[in-house]
């Protein structure tokens, strides 16, 4: 009887734990969601502020723009991407450098 007693309490010690990171999980994900949808909601002004000078580096999470948006973003603003970086956290750093449009005179 008491290795039954020990065995429900070391289950149900197992499933809280699961719920507890199941939740976690939960709120983490609408938090990245929320922080996305805030990003996108303010697009413009964050590439207009991110796209200054001739290199550029911007990391992508979960929580920022999208990595497609923030290349489209720099392409349409004269930039090129010249690198990028995959880190754990489905985070990646881009860097853009600025397209020279000028031609060099001989």
């Amino acid at each position: 009887m008491a290795v039954f007693v020990l065995l429900v309490v070391v289950i149900g010690a197992l499933v809280g734990i699961g719920a507890l990171a199941f939740f976690l999980a939960i709120g983490s994900m609408a938090k990245d969601e929320k922080g996305r949808a805030r990003s996108l909601e303010n697009a413009e002004s964050i590439l207009d502020e991110t796209f200054r000078g001739d290199s550029v580096t911007y990391e992508s999470t979960p929580r920022t723009l999208p990595f497609e948006d923030v290349v489209a973003g720099g392409i349409a603003r004269g930039y090129t991407l010249a690198g990028q970086t995959e880190n754990p956290g489905n985070r990646k750093v881009l860097v853009l450098t600025k397209v020279n449009s000028e031609r060099p005179t001989a």
